[in-house]
């Protein structure tokens, strides 16, 4: 039972949000697949959480099978859509996301504007 996020660490990814969110909630597991210039910083952000797994780089089976699994895929970067939300829709997951100046339904779940609180709160719903 976890949480995913896949994706290239760069900084308009917003993976620390993510990573963030998490670490204030220690019941519940996230798995993050991805690398880039900012996973050294979040590799050091995430030291010690037991409920937080960074994979690294993934093969597409492993991403797919995690995507499958995954309760919901969260994703806070700033882009307009990116493609991997319609792939984790695509495997039936649910998608927790924010997304700049925009407020969109995805699989029944709210996508709420660009508030780092308000990725806390979508979490905090889907995990009730």
């Amino acid at each position: 039972d976890f949480y995913l996020l896949v994706s290239r660490m760069v900084p308009y990814k917003r993976v620390e949000l993510v990573v963030q969110a998490f670490l204030e909630r220690p019941a519940r597991r996230l798995v993050v697949i991805g690398t880039g210039p900012e996973a050294p910083r979040i590799r050091a952000l995430a030291a010690g959480a037991p409920n937080i797994a960074l994979l690294g780089e993934q093969p597409f089976a492993s991403v797919r099978d995690h995507l499958q699994r995954a309760r919901a895929f969260v994703f806070a970067g700033v882009e307009d859509f990116g493609i991997v939300l319609a792939e984790a829709q695509a495997c039936g997951t649910p998608v927790i996301a924010l997304i700049a100046d925009s407020r969109l339904t995805l699989d029944l779940r709210t996508v709420f504007p660009d508030e780092e609180a308000a990725l806390a709160s979508a979490i905090a719903s889907a995990l009730a």
